[in-house]
């Protein structure tokens, strides 16, 4: 029996493969009805090239996958995978030349693809992740595949939340490869070639289609470090500053980008009439261009503050009112903002683009102005049917005078005024993106974004809590609200006496609407009451009903302000320190997000509302 094996389960080959003895095995191997079996495993994992290559002559399958519990390596490895566990760059390039590839396993079980699917997946992303795997396989667009497999292992991260810590570790492993690679650069060629732009100041020479597509890509997946690493934030900030600003410290450049900036409306129209020109080859600049969409920023939300101003003093308050000159050139603004977001939805991604915090914003606020618009309309419509109406009846209401104003015909107005009352509280946050591009304010804001998420996770947890409460109280205390309101009595009036002609009379917990504002008002101390007990304490009431009533108040308010509160601390706390560890990285990810709009080539984008202008070009 040349396959008999020991009382340790060896086999004569494996003991001769242990001894590196060449001359036994090629005598075994010579029979062909020895079995290799997991000899080639273990000569992979001992490392030994000759022994594998031997194996290789006379073994010509290239299908071996360990199967059985009974095995001292895991069910479904293959060799290569094995080789790349070990991160064994030789070991790879042999099993690659002698026709082992990676491949994924198919299951076609239902029993398989419950069990075995995860063992399967952990052991072929452990081996695509291996940095010996990827500098021997992944050559062409190498970047591009380094992407890919980072996307796909936080993909499965979320997707498999019982491996979710090893594949997060797998991620963070090719994202540190990724950055290896970029430090390997040595030249100014290396760096361009690699990231694929030409420097400033030379006619593009090769790479047009997918110009700096490497760090778009790593800031679509969100690929931090390599983002912040040091050669592309060199290459991003050679870029942004072209040959105007070579120089980027100090007041003088600044206050250039400043007076630059706010003539944006005259560079602008060079740039339409005359792209090709010296002024107008101004708005091809980077920084001269995030520099003048900020001016336009700023632009707008002046306009917004100078209306309000007019509005308020003009003390003009009349249904079907026309809207004033200023109005009109908001309407223009948003149209232009309403024309870039939905260019930028055309060439982006669409999930991406609409799960963005600041997109998001610029949705909400395109959709209020259409509101406005329409109501404007409705609101001329309505007061002219209106003013007919009174030319037959004089005595119809006061156009002007709010009091005198019917829901039937001024809500309208009543809309257009939420609307714009959002619109106020969303420009004046979406100006808060500007900050991103300060090194002391940006990381502050990261925070902030953080800190956002907490809250609406604690919301959820918050909300269960208190509706809780809120219907424990209604169900306490509905039936003394069901013919007349809960009435409590105010101490400084009746002292500790029940005197009915001395209560004060409020739905406090008759309904669960009731319920609900009065529990939220009282967490800030604005209750009915004037002492926190008087909401409980109601008139003909049962001995059991005043105990209880206390004891649910005391406990719901020690949950929200001492346990909840303090949750939501920590929370936020944890946040704060976790983007500061890592402030450097997060602020430059953000950052170059912000400066991949306006670095590449042949993209100049106008601020607002110059982009309804067309250029001379697409005229002719």
């Amino acid at each position: 029996n040349k396959n008999c094996r020991d009382q340790w389960g060896r086999s004569a080959l494996f003991i001769a493969m242990l001894h590196l003895n060449t001359e036994m095995m090629e005598l075994l191997l010579e029979y062909k009805q020895v079995e290799i079996d997991e000899c080639l495993y273990h000569a992979i994992d001992f490392g030994y090239y000759d022994v594998v290559e031997l194996f290789m002559k006379y073994d010509k399958k290239r299908n071996q996958v360990i199967t059985g519990d009974d095995s001292f390596y895991p069910p479904g490895l293959t060799p290569i995978q094995l080789a790349a566990h070990k991160n064994d760059y030789v070991m790879l390039k042999i099993l690659h030349s002698n026709g082992f590839n990676l491949e994924k396993p198919m299951l076609k079980t239902v029993l398989e693809r419950a069990w075995d699917a995860t063992n399967n997946d952990i052991l072929y992303y452990r081996a695509r992740a291996s940095p010996a795997y990827m500098d021997a396989h992944e050559h062409w667009d190498m970047l591009e595949n380094l992407f890919s497999l980072y996307k796909k292992l936080k993909k499965k991260a979320t997707d498999e939340p019982s491996a979710a810590t090893l594949y997060r570790q797998l991620a963070s492993q090719v994202e540190d490869f990724a950055c290896d690679l970029l430090s390997e650069v040595r030249s100014p060629t290396d760096l361009t070639d690699l990231l694929r732009f030409d420097p400033p100041g030379h006619d593009q020479l090769s790479i047009h289609r997918h110009y700096l597509n490497p760090v778009e890509r790593a800031c679509e997946v969100r690929m931090k470090s390599f983002v912040a690493h040091e050669n592309c934030q060199l290459a991003l900030s050679t870029l942004r500053q072209g040959t105007l600003f070579e120089c980027d410290n100090g007041w003088r450049p600044f206050i250039v980008r400043t007076i630059l900036a706010f003539l944006f409306p005259i560079i602008s129209l060079a740039f339409i009439i005359a792209p090709n020109s010296k002024p107008g080859r101004l708005l091809r600049n980077p920084m001269v261009n995030l520099s003048c969409h900020i001016a336009s920023e700023i632009s707008f939300l002046l306009l917004m503050i100078i209306r309000l101003i007019l509005l308020t003093n003009a003390k003009c308050d009349c249904l079907g009112q026309k809207p004033g000159a200023v109005d009109y050139i908001v309407f223009v603004w948003v149209i232009a903002k309403g024309y870039r977001y939905f260019n930028r939805l055309r060439v982006s991604p669409t999930i991406q683009f609409m799960t963005n915090v600041w997109n998001m914003n610029d949705s909400g606020m395109i959709f209020l102005s259409l509101v406005i618009a329409v109501m404007t309309i409705v609101d001329t419509q309505v007061t002219k049917g209106l003013m007919r109406s009174r030319n037959l009846n004089p005595d119809g209401f006061d156009l002007c005078n709010r009091e005198t104003w019917e829901l039937e015909f001024a809500w309208p107005v009543y809309i257009s005024e939420v609307c714009y009352a959002l619109i106020y509280i969303l420009i004046f946050v979406r100006a808060m993106e500007l900050l991103y591009i300060d090194r002391t304010l940006g990381p502050l804001q990261l925070s902030l974004d953080k800190m956002m998420v907490d809250i609406f996770r604690f919301l959820v947890l918050f909300a269960v809590t208190f509706m809780a409460f809120a219907f424990g109280m209604t169900q306490l205390y509905w039936a003394y609200g069901t013919y007349s309101d809960l009435c409590y009595c105010n101490k400084e009036v009746c002292g500790d006496t029940f005197d009915s002609s001395s209560f004060t009379c409020y739905p406090v917990y008759s309904s669960i609407i009731d319920s609900i504002l009065e529990q939220y008002w009282t967490l800030y101390g604005y209750g009915y009451g004037a002492e926190p007990t008087a909401a409980v304490k109601v008139p003909g009431q049962s001995t059991i009903t005043l105990p209880s009533g206390l004891i649910l108040s005391m406990v719901f308010h020690m949950w929200a302000v001492v346990v909840m509160l303090n949750m939501l601390i920590a929370m936020m706390s944890h946040s704060f320190d976790r983007v500061r560890d890592n402030a450097e990285i997060e602020w430059k990810y953000h950052r170059s997000g912000m400066w991949m709009r306006y670095v590449k080539v042949n993209v100049c984008p106008r601020p607002c509302p110059m982009n309804l202008l067309p250029t001379v070009q697409s005229i002719v």
